[in-house]
């Protein structure tokens, strides 16, 4: 990747003038924003986490830390409209008010109760034009327990956003019950400052150079991946859809792990080729395509970003010439490693 053309977002140097009051969305989240107008009513991007908190809690000191972490990054005070010529824009308030809130039932909550509860708080839609984006609730089941149920609007975090944000809330809490001040690296950068470095001129041959990649790569792959499945795929999403959980015996995943080390790869490039066979098998070809999500911070000023970086990639895959298990496995090994060397270019440009 160090060899594409233009420079990466570790070399974006800020406007002297500072940032303009009004963004351009990234391409992320332009994706999001043209599923979002199809679908006025889903809650299908809304992003939870439950948490139970056992032992002392302070309520108060959980509520400044969560304000603290929204004045760190800005993301989690920004909000989306849509511009007069049609293009959205995000624009950025001082302070993100009603980001948390802290229930005392007067009556104990059962576990109905607390389902109840937690439903209420992840199905309930955001208006992207109104603060807050990301709410944190904490709820008091007893002197001693907490409920912690946090729900953000994807536009402003992903999967590795959701882990930094408890790692530094929980930064910010111990720090205040110290007395001191969070020892947290200093902000570099913004979300803002991502988003318009991908309209630059710089990222824009940067991913250029990657969709010729993909452009190559997807040459004459089939359109469809036609799985066999117990229902037809509704002509518009309904969002209805599960999942079935397998929890796997922990000494197979342990001797899983062992392999991994000793044939020297990665857990993620053994499980893909599973996974690859698996299709290939129902479909009864060796030849498709299948999307795999990326984290997509291949700078060091994005990883400590919250921010909506996460990007989809089009794996091909081919499970082609009968090949032993170490044979596919380092086969996917080799692709997985070029497909990330690409992986920065918006999903929907390929």
């Amino acid at each position: 990747a160090d060899t594409l053309p233009g420079a990466s977002f570790d070399a974006w140097v800020r406007p002297a003038d500072g940032l303009p009051e009004r963004a351009p969305l990234s391409y992320q989240q332009q994706g999001l924003w043209l599923l979002e107008q199809l679908s006025s009513t889903s809650t299908a991007y809304n992003a939870q986490n439950v948490i139970r908190i056992h032992g002392h809690f302070d309520p108060e000191r959980f509520g400044l830390a969560v304000a603290l972490l929204a004045e760190r990054h800005e993301i989690l005070r920004t909000t989306f409209h849509a511009g007069a010529n049609g293009e959205p824009y995000q624009q950025v308030h001082d302070a993100a008010p009603g980001m948390f809130e802290y229930r005392a039932p007067e009556v104990g909550l059962d576990e109905a109760g607390i389902a109840a509860l937690i439903e209420s708080q992840v199905f309930r839609r955001f208006d992207l034009a109104q603060l807050p984006l990301a709410k944190f609730t904490l709820v008091r089941l007893s002197a001693d327990e907490h409920l912690l149920v946090q729900v953000e609007q994807h536009y402003v975090h992903d999967g590795w956003s959701m882990n930094l944000i408890l790692r530094e809330l929980l930064a910010i809490h111990d720090a205040l019950g110290r007395g001191e001040a969070p020892d947290l690296p200093p902000m570099v950068a913004q979300f803002r400052d991502y988003a318009l470095w991908q309209h630059g001129a710089d990222a824009r041959a940067r991913l250029q150079a990657q969709a010729a990649y993909w452009k190559r790569k997807l040459d004459g792959a089939p359109l469809q991946l036609a799985m066999p499945t117990d229902f037809p795929r509704p002509p518009v999403q309904s969002y209805r859809g599960d999942q079935v959980r397998v929890v796997l015996p922990i000494a197979f995943a342990r001797a899983l792990r062992e392999f991994c080390c000793r044939e020297g790869v990665t857990l993620f490039a053994t499980m893909q080729a599973v996974y690859r066979m698996t299709i290939a098998r129902h479909i009864g070809a060796e030849d498709f395509v299948i999307g795999s999500a990326v984290a997509n911070r291949t700078s060091q000023k994005c990883e400590g970003l919250v921010g909506m970086f996460v990007n989809m990639i089009p794996a091909r895959c081919n499970v082609s010439g009968d090949p032993t298990w170490r044979e596919l496995i380092q086969r996917v090994m080799g692709d997985l490693a070029e497909d990330y060397e690409h992986q920065e270019v918006p999903f929907e440009w390929v």
